[in-house]
């Protein structure tokens, strides 16, 4: 147990709350077989929002790639 996290019980409830939304959101593109730009959004993106929220250091930004139109197009 960390003694040391100062964050309130509603807090660490809420972050737990996410944690499970992430599980959810994980089964569902695993039994839909979900794209990964999905994958992206629903699971990798919240997770990194999650892990990142407290640091100041680094950041996230979800950029999506259309690969339809990559192939195309060309470049």
């Amino acid at each position: 147990m960390d003694t040391t996290d100062s964050r309130s019980r509603e807090e660490l409830l809420a972050e737990l709350e996410t944690v499970r939304a992430i599980n959810r959101a994980s089964r569902r593109c695993v039994k839909d077989s979900e794209s990964e730009p999905e994958w992206n959004s629903s699971v990798h993106g919240t997770l990194l929002r999650l892990a990142l929220k407290k640091e100041d250091r680094a950041g996230f930004r979800y950029m999506y790639v259309d690969l339809f139109w990559e192939c195309l197009c060309g470049d």
